[in-house]
């Protein structure tokens, strides 16, 4: 027989008048005809041996809608079943979902199953968090991340709320980077090897030499983040200090193109045994020094550029329109003068110096808006300065 299923207001299925023990006599009486002997027992004895046997149902000739009925069905048993095997239940069915052999296009029914597994636990089940680590892997594979919860600061709360250790959040962001990553999600690829790093203390930062390896690889790798500085102050990349990922690291937050060269030509196997491309860093390091060039002043020539950045006179156009479309520079090209004029960059390190600069100009914009506001009051106080004489 079929169960019937329906959704509430939360989108998760919920089942009409079909009890727990008919639910796994239904699900067990199935099983049965595929030639699986089930356990007999009370309904959440026999749940666990339905789970275990899960990879039956895939073997049928099954419709989709059915199948997602059925998964739907013992993962609404699963968040009602008795604590002391609540957890076990947990991570057994979302191990067997992940591990499924199914064809690709099911890979969204997985992770609506999981969704589903995950929303339906109570927010405060610390079961969550083995789910949501089930989600992230299962997103990766998909390389689908409209299931995940990509919001740092609500991942923070759930971390709080599970009462998650230090090495549990390490984990979840670890997955997360990876995850976003592999779906070239810079920005968030970015924020989640950031927050991982900032878990690690001075006392924990030798923990921290894969991370740390994996986050300036991919900072470099990466076409679209050229500006990391604030990474420099992470004990875990300070503690790397001294090696060579370390010195190359430096020359991409405010070195420019001769230095990494120079630094290729004493290390000439190094960027290959990294993972890095030579001739996309020479691309990139390119643009990062054109930025630094550009933070120095507005007019840039022909002659300038052809030195600097080590490319002929009829590419510097081209590569200009490539660095804009980064938008960390602003400019235009006149061929008649032979210069690029700089109309606005953004800075590859921001320094004491800049927040002083920056802090002057709010001032006088401040000083500035205190007198607009005061010539308006002194308008409204007399109206006769409107009259037109």
């Amino acid at each position: 027989r079929k169960i019937k299923s329906k959704m509430n207001q939360n989108d998760m299925p919920v089942f009409c008048d079909v009890s727990a023990e008919e639910q796994v006599d239904a699900l067990k009486a199935f099983l049965s005809r595929l030639g699986v002997k089930i356990v007999s027992g009370a309904w959440h004895d026999i749940l666990s041996d339905l789970v275990k046997n899960m990879t039956r149902f895939y073997a049928t000739e099954i419709s989709e809608p059915d199948l997602e009925m059925i998964l739907n069905s013992i993962l609404s048993l699963i968040i009602i079943s008795p604590e002391e095997t609540c957890g076990n239940l947990v991570s057994l069915f979302s191990e067997q979902i992940i591990r499924a052999t199914l064809p690709e296009r099911y890979n969204t029914l997985k992770l609506r199953i999981i969704s589903n597994l995950f929303h339906g636990l109570i927010s405060t089940s610390r079961h969550r968090y083995t789910v949501y680590l089930y989600l992230i892997r299962c997103s990766t594979v998909a390389r689908n991340s409209q299931f995940l919860q990509l919001d740092l600061e609500l991942i923070k709360r759930y971390l709080q709320t599970w009462q998650s250790t230090t090495e549990e959040s390490q984990v979840l962001y670890r997955l997360l980077f990876e995850a976003t990553a592999q779906m070239n999600d810079s920005k968030n690829a970015l924020k989640f090897i950031t927050q991982l790093l900032g878990t690690y203390t001075k006392e924990t930062a030798s923990k921290s030499r894969e991370d740390a390896h994996k986050c300036i690889v991919y900072c470099i790798n990466d076409p679209n983040i050229f500006i990391f500085d604030s990474l420099l102050l992470l004990e875990p990349i300070k503690f790397l200090e001294g090696e060579l990922i370390h010195n190359l690291f430096t020359i991409f937050v405010s070195g420019n193109l001769t230095q990494y060269i120079d630094f290729t030509n004493s290390h000439k196997q190094f960027i290959s045994q990294v993972g890095m491309d030579h001739e996309k860093n020479i691309n990139k390091m390119r643009i990062l020094s054109l930025m630094t060039l550009a933070e120095n002043s507005k007019e840039l020539s022909f002659d300038l550029l052809e030195k600097e950045l080590q490319i002929e006179a009829d590419e510097i156009e081209s590569f200009v329109i490539d660095a804009i479309r980064t938008k960390c520079i602003r400019c235009k090209i006149d061929h008649l003068a032979r210069n690029v004029t700089v109309m606005s960059v953004s800075y590859r390190t921001f320094t004491k110096q800049n927040w002083l600069v920056l802090k002057d100009k709010l001032e006088k914009w401040r000083e500035n808006l205190a007198t607009v506001d005061q010539n308006l009051t002194n308008i409204i106080a007399q109206p006769s300065l409107l009259q037109i004489s």
